[in-house]
């Protein structure tokens, strides 16, 4: 009976232990995602690649950070390899030319963007009119004028695209 009370002891203490160490992991936590803002930030990211036949194609990262209920502009950054030159007549957002197309550098990015981004991209932030549509397409068209398209979305994909009951 005694070895059996303190099994049960030393399970009790393991288990007080344990919680304690819970609540230090609560607050380490919380502070870590107090750090990083910048996650709420993008919504969306998705990779195409314009294919060139037997030749390299040009590979095109792009993500959506959607603006602030105030602001009336639709925000991109864009990743390009290889490297060439975006003009206005390259990008389209649902039929419309952008605004405004801005070369970046690497530490022009959000530090988000940097950790995930290939370090030999060229880097472009890219603002277009306000969309009304809660769908947007982007397309993109290279230099040798291949292009591709890609969906975007301001909600949730599956807000937007599950069926109604």
């Amino acid at each position: 009976m005694t070895g059996l009370l303190k099994y049960s002891g030393m399970a009790m203490l393991l288990v007080a232990a344990m919680g304690c160490a819970s609540k230090e992991d609560r607050s380490l936590y919380a502070k870590l995602h107090e750090r990083q803002p910048e996650l709420k930030t993008l919504q969306q990211s998705e990779k195409m690649i314009l294919d060139h036949g037997d030749r390299n194609g040009t590979i095109v990262i792009a993500n959506y950070l959607p603006s602030g209920k105030t602001e009336q502009q639709e925000k991109f950054i864009l990743a390009l390899y290889p490297q060439e030159q975006l003009t206005h007549d390259s990008l389209r957002l649902s039929g419309t030319k952008p605004e405004e197309i801005k070369r970046l550098s690497r530490r022009d990015l959000p530090t988000t963007l940097r950790r995930t981004l290939p370090e030999w991209f060229a880097y472009y932030s890219v603002t277009f009119p306000h969309q009304r549509a809660k769908r947007m397409i982007l397309t993109v068209r290279d230099a040798e004028g291949f292009q591709g398209s890609v969906p975007f979305y301001k909600a949730p994909k599956y807000l937007i695209t599950r069926p109604k009951f």
